[in-house]
């Protein structure tokens, strides 16, 4: 067993109920006491239950997502069940932009910049504003909300779909491709079903997508589709299918993430009251309270990396065909980058998080989140003085990859 090079043993923290490890319902419930027993045992871990390497020390993540040697696209291979490689999901997950490698991801990247451009974002800012307001006014007069029923999952998607170019009652069809086609990337044996819904959520997507590309090579608006369109580099253009591929990520990758970015935010200012009313007293401290919120409980807490050769990281001997999965979440808690760093501090500068990730890999859609989370944050606490979490505990999602509520009631 490739763990038996360094002499590793499964971390394993004590509870009352007993040992835990990353899937646990404790872990998932509150991960980071895990990750500082992994962390001091070594930033570069060798796990033998989960067969791979466990990054959780800050520099020791930068290193991994900037260094090549390390591959998206052959990680996601990895992870792709044989049902759907050569079908409708398997195509469109080759031509990802988050799960390729240079030289295609550098092409891919080099045009998408061109079209993702604050020209674009920028002018969502009222549309932003105007759709956290009208969710809001559905909920105003009951006293009660689910905040990620009522407005942290909606209004993403929402936001997507006036980015993109496409009609807001497109949104909920959306929703619903997404759905799909995560069913099936999450859950470990899919069945035929959840694969034929999948298949045929991304065959209707891109087809609908592709008539938009159609439409806006006719008539150009000022919308992403346009500008991906357009977009031209020595020659080269997006194809259709690239093109697809694009607003498919930003569907499914975008929304999920800014939706847990949004909740995780406003769940860590009720538990910090002496931080709310901080915020509340100083708006302008907006922009670096939510990099706090974005390191304090990243959205995206692990990211996976396939050793395309024997790599030395930390001290620990990587081999070629090792499996790495990088802590974003275990990286955003070590004290040797933050300062105290389990303390939640919307004043903290500098915050150099790696909630984005880090290298050619960055989060492409950083800017829409940083103009969407401030613009929901402060209307929500506009409008809600009195706003108070309806339960004292908050239930998960099960899973280590991602940190996400299934719900969040709240009263105001």
């Amino acid at each position: 067993m490739k763990g038996e090079r360094i002499m590793a043993q499964t971390i394993s923290t004590r509870t009352p109920s007993g040992p835990y490890t990353l899937e646990s319902a404790d872990v998932t419930h509150d991960p980071y006491a895990l990750y500082d027993a992994i962390r001091s045992c070594s930033p570069v871990y060798f796990d033998p239950r989960l067969e791979r390497w466990l990054v959780t020390g800050y520099d020791a993540v930068a290193s991994v997502l900037s260094d090549q040697r390390f591959s998206s696209k052959a990680a996601a291979q990895l992870m792709r069940p044989g049902q759907y490689a050569d079908s409708p999901v398997g195509r469109y997950m080759a031509r990802s932009i988050i799960r390729s490698d240079p030289p295609a991801h550098t092409r891919l990247r080099n045009l998408v910049n061109r079209a993702f451009t604050p020209h674009v974002v920028e002018p969502l800012r009222p549309r932003i504003q105007s759709l956290a307001d009208g969710l809001l006014d559905k909920v105003q007069a009951s006293g009660r909300m689910c905040l990620r029923a009522d407005l942290a999952f909606p209004l993403p998607i929402a936001v997507i779909t006036a980015l993109i170019g496409a009609d807001l009652s497109m949104a909920e069809q959306f929703r619903n491709w997404t759905a799909d086609l995560n069913a099936l990337l999450t859950t470990p044996t899919p069945t035929p079903q959840i694969v034929e819904a999948a298949n045929r959520s991304v065959t209707e997507r891109d087809a609908y997508i592709a008539s938009l590309v159609a439409q806006r090579r006719e008539r150009p608006a000022n919308d992403l589709i346009t500008g991906l369109a357009i977009a031209e580099e020595n020659g080269d253009r997006l194809s259709d299918e690239d093109i697809c591929a694009v607003c498919g990520v930003l569907m499914s990758a975008g929304h999920e993430t800014t939706t847990n970015l949004i909740c995780n935010a406003l769940l860590a200012l009720l538990r910090h009251p002496d931080q709310l009313t901080l915020l509340r007293e100083h708006p302008e401290l907006m922009a670096t309270a939510v990099e706090e919120f974005l390191r304090y409980d990243s959205p995206v807490q692990w990211n996976g990396r396939l050793a395309l050769e024997d790599v030395d990281v930390a001290g620990a001997p990587i081999q070629r065909g090792d499996v790495v999965s990088i802590g974003h979440g275990p990286a955003n808690r070590d004290p040797k980058q933050f300062r105290d760093p389990d303390v939640l501090d919307i004043t903290r500068n500098p915050n150099r998080h790696l909630a984005f990730g880090h290298g050619i890999h960055f989060c492409v859609g950083a800017a829409l989140a940083r103009l969407e989370a401030p613009i929901v944050i402060q209307t929500v606490l506009q409008r809600m003085p009195n706003l108070r979490l309806a339960a004292i505990d908050v239930t998960w999602n099960p899973g280590f990859l991602l940190r996400s509520v299934k719900a969040l009631p709240v009263l105001f």
